[in-house]
């Protein structure tokens, strides 16, 4: 997360068509089982600050006008294992918060 100048990677010079956010887990687990691997602090999304991870402030800056943000009302949500963890996207435009996303889960029995 952050900014990443094209100095350092050039190929973001023009942009990107897509980004991503969110958490992953590793899974060594055999095929057909999952991971008892939490994600994040191991809170699903719905239980909130201090409980689920979280990122505020998300913002998207189009690289062919830098002064142009680009709304994150528009994301589209994946969620692989809903069983083992979620996500929830909101937004707070009068507080410090701006866009955020909650997310996590405890992993485990998924079915």
């Amino acid at each position: 997360m952050g900014y990443w100048p094209k100095v350092l990677v050039p190929s973001f010079a023009q942009g990107a068509d897509l980004i991503t956010f969110g958490g992953e887990v590793l899974n060594l687990a055999p095929p057909g089982r999952h991971t008892s691997t939490q994600m994040g602090t191991g809170h699903f999304s719905r239980e909130g600050f201090r409980k689920a991870s979280f990122f505020k402030k998300v913002q998207v800056i189009k690289a062919q006008t830098p002064n142009t943000y680009v709304s994150p009302e528009k994301t589209r949500v994946n969620i692989e294992r809903p069983k083992c963890y979620d996500l929830e996207v909101g937004k707070n435009l009068k507080g410090n918060w701006g866009y955020f996303f909650f997310y996590g889960g405890p992993g485990g029995s998924c079915t």
